[in-house]
């Protein structure tokens, strides 16, 4: 999450979205000063949440990005359970719970992961955002929002996608068509709201 006060705008930071590559433009693009509200202890933060804690945010430009929901998890899988990062801090029991990456598709509605900030669908994240742009589509859909702020290197953009995942197409994951359909179940929301599709 990112509240920035002076240009009046916050960045709703959906996990496995590009957060690391947005955050650390804004980190090394645009001052910030002791009145901003940035990563911290709510890194991964609904917007109703920070609207109920915030009472200017409402004011001001509100954005954040999805992904395409199979993909998505397919990234979050690798990551969660092999990112020494994540196991340390809060994902250990992850690749403890489940044996594959079927069985957490298969299963994780149906465990207390389901209900875990880093898995819940964009559409929980970013109801009532101004803008929501598309992971597929960062560099385009991000000049759209540094238009919004007024930011100046909107012509130059081309932005890296950091911490990416060395793999193979996520389509090629999922081995069956229960696991399609699982992932479609949980994240109907986002499919519905943003158009996405296997």
């Amino acid at each position: 999450m990112i509240i920035h006060n002076r240009d009046r705008y916050v960045f709703v930071a959906v996990p496995k979205t590009a957060t690391t590559t947005i955050h650390n433009y804004f980190r090394q693009s645009i001052v910030v000063n002791d009145r901003d509200e940035w990563l911290q202890k709510k890194y991964h933060y609904p917007l109703s949440s920070i609207l109920k804690e915030n009472k200017y945010a409402s004011k001001f430009f509100k954005f954040g990005f999805s992904r395409n929901p199979w993909d998505r998890m397919v990234s979050s899988w690798i990551d969660f359970s092999t990112s020494e990062g994540h196991l340390k801090v809060w994902s250990q029991d992850l690749p403890k719970d489940f044996s594959s990456f079927e069985d957490f598709i298969l299963n994780f509605p149906n465990t207390h992961w389901s209900e875990e900030l880093h898995f819940l669908p964009s559409y929980a994240y970013l109801e009532g955002a101004d803008f929501v742009g598309k992971y597929e589509n960062l560099n385009e859909d991000f000049k759209e929002v540094l238009s919004n702020i007024n930011h100046a290197e909107i012509d130059i953009l081309n932005l890296p996608k950091e911490r990416k995942t060395d793999r193979k197409g996520y389509r090629s994951y999922y081995t069956n068509q229960k696991m399609v359909d699982a992932v479609a179940d949980f994240f109907h929301d986002d499919i519905e709201q943003y158009g996405y599709e296997f």
